[in-house]
């Protein structure tokens, strides 16, 4: 038998371009990063500016590998469709769970 091998309808150079521009951008974020630690150290920036925008590149990171490496920029429908029922079932476990939380305080 012959194994036919397809790559689910994405062109193979395209995601090449992705991988690298995605590499590349990673690269800009962790650098901007590193500066903002080094004009703390020189003090020039606020510890809490630098924490903030530190915080914001790391989402910003995390974003980019999950959406290009993780692939859900092609397999985001599977994906949310597995999200969806999981989310509402961690709500209704924390709604089931509240009141034992409440009641079942320990009372001095």
């Amino acid at each position: 038998m012959s194994e036919q091998h397809h790559d689910g309808g994405h062109d193979a150079a395209a995601v090449y371009k992705a991988y690298i521009t995605i590499f590349v951008v990673l690269c800009v974020f962790t650098a901007v990063s590193f500066a903002c630690n080094a004009l703390v150290r020189a003090g020039v920036m606020l510890p809490m500016v630098s924490m903030a925008i530190i915080t914001a590149v790391a989402v910003a990171k995390a974003g980019c590998v999950a959406f290009i490496f993780m692939h859900l920029k092609w397999d985001w429908g599977k994906v949310y469709c597995i999200m969806v029922p999981v989310l509402i079932m961690c709500v209704m476990m924390m709604i089931v769970l509240l009141p034992d939380g409440v009641l079942g305080w320990p009372k001095n």
